[in-house]
């Protein structure tokens, strides 16, 4: 059976968030090199510690904003998975391993791992980031109905331009009948806000050194987090190469 680790590197016209404002990305060439940049220290970590046989799917296409980046991510998902009995891990580019990880086989529902930032929303009382999500071969294929019902909101939910893609993967997940602790491991998706380390272990509540993968929430800042990825891969001897030369705009 196949595993794929899957990721998406899409040059983005519009800014990336509500909370940047509207219009065309100013920063698009600059963090274009960024994600580049943090997708190839991901995948080094990958390529370094996730077990078993696995190809990597990079997704390239430009796209307009975050609406059609997570629209066009979840459809190509959806069509690889139904396309042959696969396992499938999707990861951001700010996301990287630490240490010896197995996903592929391990788990028999769709998985995602830890709590995002708030912890609870009015539509989901455990509220999951989804920038690592596991689709395994055995899943219910029902999960993909739900969501596929749900893509209509994209057009009408309040919080469409951007939160509306978690919210249909936080539906898909607890569809399945989990309870949380069956699902949650912070460990499998340690989340870093602002890249102080004593703030994350206490939010997430195990230590960082015991992480087998961290999520750097890059949509914050991208360059500061090409910086914290490359020296978190170098102490955890993931070998790194970047772009070094600097984009004037």
């Amino acid at each position: 059976m196949k595993n794929y680790l899957i990721g998406a590197v899409r040059p983005i016209i519009k800014n990336w968030g509500y909370w940047k404002g509207t219009g065309d990305n100013p920063k698009a060439e600059r963090d274009l090199m960024d994600y580049e940049n943090m997708y190839s220290i991901s995948r080094s970590s990958a390529k370094t510690y996730l077990r078993g046989e696995w190809e990597e799917i990079k997704l390239t296409a430009p796209v307009l904003d975050s609406r059609a980046y997570q629209i066009a991510h979840w459809y190509m998902i959806k069509e690889l998975w139904h396309k042959e009995p696969c396992n499938i891990l999707c990861m951001g580019a700010d996301t990287m391993f630490l240490k010896p990880t197995e996903v592929f086989g391990k788990y028999n529902d769709m998985m995602m791992f830890n709590y995002t930032d708030p912890k609870t929303h009015e539509e989901a009382q455990h509220y999951f980031n989804d920038d690592v999500r596991y689709y395994p071969a055995e899943m219910d294929p029902k999960v993909w109905d739900l969501g596929e019902r749900l893509m209509d909101k994209w057009f009408t939910h309040k919080e469409n331009d951007w939160s509306w893609g978690q919210l249909i993967h936080n539906y898909q997940l607890w569809s399945q009948g989990l309870d949380v602790l069956e699902v949650l491991d912070p460990k499998m998706a340690f989340q870093i806000f602002n890249l102080n380390i004593p703030f994350a272990e206490d939010w997430n509540g195990c230590k960082f050194t015991d992480a087998n993968i961290i999520h750097l929430h890059s949509s914050r800042d991208t360059t500061s987090r090409v910086t914290a990825m490359k020296e978190i891969a170098e102490k955890c001897n993931v070998p790194v190469d970047i772009k070094e030369e600097m984009i004037v705009l």
